[in-house]
């Protein structure tokens, strides 16, 4: 016989089940947590389980589908209470010199239907204009488009006026106009005003590189926890591996409801295909003795000349046949080492990072757009945001082992441009501890996704 179970939708934040005590405890609902205890010497670690569902039966109502299915599975009977009337919307609008490609119509459509949830497509297949297609279908509604960046803020604010989408303001860089029916805005800035001024302002929310929302605690977590937005909608290139970031992203906005890949942007031709180039590193002999990761990083890659120097001549053979380059490091002083000895060698490097202003990254970007200057390296302040076009190789400088990082970094240069139908990622094998296993980890994204 069957038990039964109530789920209330209390508002587009949360929901109640009840009664909740065996549910709640189910290992397809939890995720694991970590704690460091003190201990005499030193500290131990503490795994224990985590559970979706409070003690009180309250969740993210972005987990109803999860819970609902899996009491359907386990032979409940579900009454849902106060389902919401699903948003009407009008058929989305074309855009001003833009012709939706299938892929993008798809993602549109799907987004429309299902009124929450997560839109998987890579870094230059145009998430900008699926947003603004979903946007262009909710012509009466406020609208809130929060980024992790000062740079996505513009290039999104850019794309949005282009489109003739409505009046749109920005909050973030020094700016605070919400007068706009479309309000584009960084998390930190937004999160730094009263609550009263945006919880229950939009109709609908936009969270781009959704990936971001990593925990049930953090900055989006805390923001998205008191805007009552029933129509959210999240977009990323990449997906964590970690459960509690899936979970968090999931809760706050909604299941993974469409997805494009980087193989179906080249089998569609709108994304360049992939070459990698190993590069060798030789190895360098002062790291034997070093055991802490640190220490091994900034001797065998931040400080290694000879390392540093074949970047360089590498960069240098491409920029001699007008090809440009993209140079990512970790550290910045890895970044201020290779532009000196660039320096050396006669090269116009240039270099981004943090504190390098909104307005002089933009210009470095069109430049390397225009191929006005042909190599920059940069921090991780360009992995997501930057979509150079015309870019011909992008350099692994940093090494590093994430798997989100790498295809974000990748993603930079992979629209297809005139006479590119193919991107050259150049990569260097590190030989030592840490440091080789982290080439295998990257090596083995590679090959999983076909392109070695």
């Amino acid at each position: 016989m069957s038990q039964s179970v109530t789920i209330e939708i209390i508002n587009p934040i949360i929901c109640k089940i009840f009664p909740h005590k065996e549910i709640r405890c189910a290992k397809d609902l939890a995720y694991k947590k970590e704690y460091w205890k003190k201990k005499t010497y030193g500290r131990e670690r503490i795994e224990y389980d985590a559970f979706i569902i409070d003690t009180k039966g309250i969740f993210l109502t972005g987990h109803l589908d999860k819970i609902k299915t899996y009491c359907e599975q386990n032979n409940y009977e579900v009454t849902i209470l106060n389902q919401p009337i699903k948003s009407a919307f009008n058929p989305p609008l074309e855009l001003p010199g833009i012709t939706y490609r299938n892929d993008q119509i798809k993602l549109i459509n799907t987004a429309l239907l299902s009124g929450r949830g997560v839109l998987k497509s890579p870094t230059g297949s145009g998430k900008t204009v699926i947003a603004c297609g979903i946007m262009s279908s909710f012509t009466n509604s406020n609208i809130l488009f929060l980024c992790h960046t000062v740079d996505l803020v513009k290039q999104t604010i850019d794309e949005l006026k282009k489109f003739n989408l409505g009046p749109v303001t920005q909050v973030g860089d020094g700016k605070k106009d919400m007068s706009g029916r479309i309000v584009v805005a960084t998390m930190q800035s937004l999160s730094n005003m009263d609550i009263d001024e945006y919880s229950n302002r939009f109709d609908v929310v936009f969270v781009d590189e959704a990936h971001h929302i990593s925990s049930f605690t953090g900055t989006y977590a805390k923001l998205l926890s008191v805007i009552f937005s029933p129509i959210r909608f999240g977009l990323t290139a990449t997906l964590s591996n970690k459960l509690e970031s899936l979970l968090a992203m999931e809760g706050f906005i909604g299941p993974v409801i469409g997805e494009v890949t980087i193989n179906d942007g080249m089998k569609e031709k709108f994304l360049a295909k992939p070459i990698i180039k190993l590069i060798k590193v030789p190895k360098n002999t002062d790291v034997t003795i070093l055991k802490k990761y640190s220490e091994i990083y900034d001797e065998a890659i931040v400080t290694y000349r000879q390392r540093n120097r074949i970047i360089l001549d590498e960069a240098r053979k491409l920029n001699n046949d007008n090809k440009s380059v993209l140079i990512y490091v970790n550290k910045i002083e890895h970044g201020e080492r290779l532009i000196s000895i660039a320096e050396i060698l006669g090269m116009k490097v240039y270099f981004v990072r943090g504190e390098v202003s909104g307005d002089e990254r933009e210009s470095l970007k069109k430049k390397l757009i225009n191929k006005e200057i042909l190599t920059v390296v940069a921090t991780t302040v360009w992995k997501e945001g930057v979509n150079i076009k015309s870019l011909n190789a992008i350099f692994i400088a940093g090494g590093g082992k994430s798997e989100l990082g790498l295809i974000q970094t990748i993603g930079r240069g992979l629209r297809i441009d005139i006479d590119k139908i193919e991107m050259l990622i150049v990569d260097f094998l590190d030989s030592g501890k840490y440091l080789s296993e982290h080439c295998i980890e990257r090596l083995g994204v590679y090959v999983e996704n076909g392109w070695i």
